[in-house]
């Protein structure tokens, strides 16, 4: 029935979604607006000039200047994006608009990415609008975004629009990271799930966070724009670590030294670039180029080991995974580099991050699925293992579990003593009363041999009607205790139960002796004569008082 009403409200979902998709294409309003909105438009025609200074931290400015036409103020706002740029703004002789780095800061020179909204009034009109973009490092110097003129939050859409791709892709990234390191981390005792992801998950979410927060859209909602131009800088130093652990699993051992020199050069750069930054000598964005040096570098090392990996081991499965890719992520990679360069980093790219994305949800799924493979296949050999250590009808420990014991490293032979239990006239009970009379005799003097010797030890069925307890620093006044107990419990259940055939147990013990016992099994043996002569001595007892039934 579950089944069924789960089935039935996937349908509904699906269709309930073709419903909205419908609305959203087909159904159309009418509006009809006296005013129309002011829209916004892009400045194509202005002047720029570099200005020297050597005052200032990159020997100049770019100084753009254009008239303040009706347009302009009839839209309300002048808006562009500055890219690690102090801004100064005048509309003719009055300054407007600043940001700069404040001089309370403990290091540090960017005022980092910045949105810039002026508003624009009526009296602003044929007025000479000038921009002074004063750049902090020189990859900033000639960075000039679009300068738009209009409504601002117009204008704020259409940067929403531009940039939802990749801060989509940028969420989806992180989320899949999640999603990862919660897998592994929920089955971290599992030797069967495949611990790679967990890294693979690191580097998904440092990579997420790092496109995330590069992107122009993130500004408009961040005010503090240092921390978020850093933050950026920091998540890119921290994707190499996890990714190259990714690596190491991924190809054969013989790379390890290459990996581990990598890794290394990661963290000499990370601790390096922190140092050089606290002491002012060099900023985070400044040091970006060593970062990108280190990329290259790992770029070339997997393309070298993807090569020896198909001289070894030929083309197979998880090689074409690998190579297909890694090979596509780092194309992506460096075509971003590209773009960085080319743009001064006024345009992020999502060619990686498309490729990237699609690398890992294919490889978590395989690597999900073998997992789980791996997991089914692990509880069925731990199905066969328990059947081969214990016995079917009792649930005790078999003769097998015995020798897997005695044999294994934990075991003790010194503070070892051995009990041997049998029990009367099986055979007799099997004989007159049936095999599951004699079932129900073997089940009942197992829970009396387990509550009279379970705390105390392990408990074996070595045969069909012979049980051993293995007993650790027992005494030999406990053992003689528990054997009170045992035929205790044994009368208990021959009085309240009349009708079934009696139980009798013989018992008998020993603890291992240096000076006479080679091993456990000299005092298996002598445990086992002395049960052996119990057995005898109970026999003639019970001959005697009331007979064989």
């Amino acid at each position: 029935m579950k089944r069924k009403i789960f089935i039935a409200y996937g349908i509904a979902t699906v269709l309930m979604c073709l419903l909205g998709l419908y609305i959203a294409v087909c159904f159309r309003l009418d509006t009809d607006g006296a005013r129309a909105d002011a829209g916004y438009r892009t400045v194509e025609q202005y002047e720029i000039q570099w200005v020297e200074d050597t005052t200032l931290p990159c020997g100049g400015m770019d100084v753009i200047w254009f008239p303040c036409d009706e347009d302009a103020v009839r839209g309300g706002s002048l808006c562009f994006h500055a890219v690690h740029q102090s801004v100064e703004v005048y509309v003719g002789d009055e300054l407007v608009y600043r940001i700069r780095p404040s001089e309370n800061n403990r290091f540090g020179m960017t005022p980092g990415n910045n949105w810039v909204s002026v508003p624009l009034y009526e009296r602003d009109k044929d007025k000479m609008i000038r921009i002074s973009l004063i750049p902090a490092y020189g990859s900033s110097v000639h960075a000039v975004s679009e300068i738009y003129l209009g409504n601002k939050w117009n204008i704020f859409v259409h940067v929403l629009k531009n940039n939802a791709v990749i801060c989509a892709l940028s969420v989806v990234a992180v989320f899949v990271g999640i999603c990862f390191v919660a897998w592994t981390w929920y089955n971290r005792k599992n030797v069967k799930v495949d611990k790679s992801l967990f890294a693979l998950g690191i580097f998904s979410i440092w990579i997420g966070i790092w496109k995330f927060t590069d992107s122009e859209a993130v500004g408009l909602f961040v005010h503090n724009s240092v921390f978020l131009s850093y933050f950026t800088l920091i998540a890119l130093l921290m994707v190499y670590v996890p990714f190259i652990m990714f690596l190491r699993v991924l190809f054969t051992k013989n790379h390890e030294r290459l990996w581990n020199v990598l890794m290394g050069a990661n963290l000499v750069l990370i601790a390096a670039t922190v140092f050089m930054q606290l002491a002012g000598i060099r900023d985070f964005r400044q040091n970006l180029v060593f970062n990108h040096l280190l990329m290259a570098c790992l770029i070339l090392a997997v393309f070298i080991c993807i090569a020896k990996e198909l001289r070894q081991n030929g083309w197979n499965k998880k090689t074409k995974l690998a190579v297909i890719g890694i090979s596509s992520c780092l194309v992506g990679l460096v075509g971003d580099m590209l773009m960085f360069y080319l743009f001064k980093g006024l345009a992020v790219s999502g060619i990686g991050m498309i490729c990237f994305l699609g690398y890992v949800i294919v490889l978590g799924i395989i690597n999900v699925q073998e997992s789980k493979q791996l997991m089914a296949a692990g509880v069925q050999a731990e199905r066969y293992q328990n059947i081969a250590y214990h016995d079917q009808l009792t649930g005790l420990y078999s003769r097998a579990a015995y020798t897997e014991y005695i044999n294994s490293e934990k075991f003790r032979k010194e503070d070892c003593t051995v009990v041997m239990c049998d029990l009367n006239n099986l055979k007799t009970c099997n004989d007159v009363y049936g095999h599951e009379a004699g079932d129900r005799y073997i089940n009942r003097s197992t829970e009396i041999i387990c509550n009279t010797f379970g705390k105390l030890g392990r408990c074996f069925r070595m045969g069909g009607d012979e049980f051993c307890v293995l007993m650790n620093n027992a005494s030999l006044e406990e053992c003689e205790r528990a054997m009170g107990d045992l035929r205790e419990q044994e009368n208990e259940h021959n009085a309240g139960c009349p009708d079934e055939f009696p139980i009798h147990i013989a018992c008998g013990y020993a603890g291992y002796d240096i000076s006479c016992d080679y091993d456990i099994s000299d005092t298996f043996r002598r445990a086992d004569k002395q049960m052996y002569k119990n057995k005898v001595q109970s026999k003639i007892e019970s001959k005697s008082s009331e007979g064989v039934r």
